[in-house]
């Protein structure tokens, strides 16, 4: 349980998914960074925002605590992520450019999307600079609005899914270099990759293939319904073990491809191999599936703990967070963002 401190500084990050909502509440998130709840609410794939709402007000009442204000995120068909070259502007400049120029880079209609733009840096022996480029559909914005009115909560900040995540492996990484890195997020619905050159991001990609592939692959295959399918994603058996994996991997296969394509884009692109992976997501716990992609892409992808640098209350079971951690990446990277 938590009790509401006025006293305290408190962030919220709160990952609204497809198939579960994740919260995650830090104590002094700028200091001492102390976990002190951490909470997963499954949600009915497919399920409408009156549903999801519902299901955040049951999570708030389960834990007895009711935030004044969240910070959230977006991605998936509403949003997009694009990494483009400008000649060397300001800020403002780069603004008014984007009225003319956004067109070329967004495949929105303009007045349905809010936007933001980011200057990374100079480009080397250019005039040009590097930007990153962000838009989201409003009607998609103006949800998660509705959810937090509905709610009676503030928003604090809307960031971008991959960025949340990243934010999170920034705070816990040892070894900030400037070498190639990968992050993967293997969620329910899709596969979301951060490329970085150090602490600057230089490729996103969504991939549409994620745990529901893998369950609908297992009852296709196994010819069961979907919920005793989703069962043996998520659960061994010895019995139809061999089945269930060969199922899985038909999928992770489609996957594979969509990987090696996007790092044979990004090498030629920016003529530096990725260096080393790391990866985060509940599709990935079931036992077989990481091993099945180490070998296949014959690399090493390393499973990060998102809560790896902060102090754990001791109102909270250690083994109970471990036990799920990687799926905590979004909402432990949106707590982390301060506004």
């Amino acid at each position: 349980m938590i009790k509401p401190d006025g006293n305290s500084l408190r962030s919220v990050g709160l990952d609204i998914g497809t198939y579960s909502i994740k919260l995650v509440v830090l104590e002094d998130p700028r200091n001492k960074k102390t976990l002190i709840a951490i909470n997963e609410k499954r949600i009915s794939p497919g399920c409408d925002f009156d549903e999801k709402t519902n299901a955040i007000r049951e999570m708030f009442k389960e834990m007895d605590f009711h935030p004044n204000e969240v910070n959230l995120s977006i991605f998936g068909s509403e949003a997009i992520v694009r990494f483009v070259n400008f000649p060397k502007m300001s800020h403002g400049q780069l603004e008014d450019a984007l009225e003319f120029e956004a067109e070329k880079y967004i495949p929105f209609n303009l007045n349905e999307v809010i936007m933001d733009v980011v200057i990374l840096d100079a480009v080397r022996e250019t005039e040009q600079m590097s930007v990153i480029l962000a838009a989201a559909k409003k009607n998609a914005v103006e949800s998660l609005m509705k959810v937090c009115k509905d709610l009676n909560i503030k928003i604090g900040i809307v960031d971008m899914d991959p960025f949340a995540m990243f934010n999170a492996f920034l705070d816990v990484d040892s070894d900030q270099t400037d070498q190639t890195r990968a992050l993967f997020n293997f969620g329910h619905s899709r596969t979301d990759i951060l490329v970085a050159n150090g602490k600057k991001p230089v490729f996103i990609r969504q991939i549409p293939i994620g745990g529901k592939d893998v369950s609908e692959a297992i009852g296709r295959d196994l010819s069961i319904e979907s919920r005793e399918a989703e069962k043996c994603k998520l659960i061994r058996s010895k019995e139809g073990e061999e089945k269930v994996l060969q199922a899985a991997f038909s999928v992770v296969d489609r996957l594979i491809k969509e990987i090696q394509l996007s790092f044979s884009y990004l090498e030629s692109r920016q003529e530096k191999k990725i260096g080393e992976i790391y990866c985060s997501g509940g599709a990935i716990e079931r036992e077989g599936i990481l091993e099945y992609l180490n070998e296949k892409l014959n690399v090493e992808m390393k499973k990060w703990n998102p809560i790896g640098k902060v102090k754990i209350s001791e109102n909270i079971f250690r083994k109970d967070v471990n036990s799920s951690v990687s799926q905590f990446a979004v909402s432990m990277g949106l707590a982390l963002r301060q506004s």
